[in-house]
């Protein structure tokens, strides 16, 4: 077993409420999924590094309100996709405003949660994911030092064409197709299937309301154990069908597509550098 594999295993041990025969309980809809073979996601336990720097967003304008999947990247940092935050702005002649609400939340499971705090968008790749999904990221200022009490986790933008294959990716987020979003999934041993100048291409099984998960690596526990984000999930590849299905093996036109961190980490690593009362957006 390859150290990235006993890694992957440590994590799984001990960061899982709930494997094997439990992942029944899992009710796909069928509907905006992109599941490979028998789905491998199970439930996550909130409680442990990393799942507990994994947060759920809610995005509310009006009476709408939208969920996706983020994470702590500092101690008041939320990285997620653009399409998550974008109904929340207005674009203007000097940019754009937010307009709607953001929540965060930590430890979401059912009705309850850790804490939540509200946040702000400070920066996007794109007001038009739908077109731009290579630049579909966007970078949260929270309220509260939730990166502090919960921890946070690094970004690595180390991804070559040897980790194609290697099945020791992490994809962790809140389904839609579970309880509604209401709990924290987990697919661990998937992995990175190509790459291109703007796209990962992968097949960690996810469904609506993952947007924004991180795709996350394992150190073994000799070496620390510390899981580091190598991608952000985005979206999946239809191949123009109107809705995502399952299918019986991976196929590259159905796969699911992530962002390569350097994308976003130069922007991140500016804000945060950046004193508190010289940021806007």
């Amino acid at each position: 077993m390859t150290a990235s594999r006993t890694a992957l295993a440590g994590i799984i041990s001990l960061g899982l409420a709930w494997s094997a025969g439990a992942s029944a309980q899992l009710v796909p809809s069928g509907i905006f999924l992109n599941i490979f073979g028998p789905d491998s996601r199970v439930e996550a336990n909130i409680s442990e590094a990393p799942f507990q720097s994994i947060v759920q967003l809610v995005t509310r304008v009006g009476n709408r309100q939208a969920l996706c999947t983020g994470s702590l990247v500092g101690t008041k940092w939320v990285l997620t996709n653009a399409h998550c935050v974008t109904r929340a702005l207005v674009e203007g002649r000097n940019g754009w405003r937010q307009v709607g609400s953001i929540v965060v939340k930590v430890g979401r499971r059912e009705g309850h949660h850790f804490a939540e705090t509200t946040a702000r968008v400070r920066a996007l790749g794109t007001l038009s994911p739908n077109e731009d999904r290579d630049r579909d990221w966007a970078i949260l200022e929270i309220a509260e030092t939730l990166g502090a009490r919960f921890g946070f986790l690094p970004i690595s933008d180390e991804i070559t064409s040897l980790d194609l294959g290697e099945e020791d990716l992490l994809l962790a987020g809140y389904s839609a197709d579970l309880d509604s979003g209401r709990r924290q999934t987990v697919h661990a041993g998937c992995a990175f299937r190509g790459i291109n100048d703007a796209m990962l291409f992968h097949d960690c099984d996810s469904a609506r309301g993952a947007s924004g998960s991180p795709l996350l690596r394992c150190s073994p526990a000799e070496q620390g154990g510390q899981c580091r984000i190598v991608a952000l999930h985005v979206a999946e590849r239809r191949d123009g069908a109107p809705r995502s299905l399952r299918l019986s093996s991976y196929s590259r036109s159905r796969a699911n597509k992530a962002i390569h961190p350097r994308q976003f980490l130069r922007r991140l690593r500016a804000l945060m550098a950046q004193p508190e009362n010289e940021r806007t957006q």
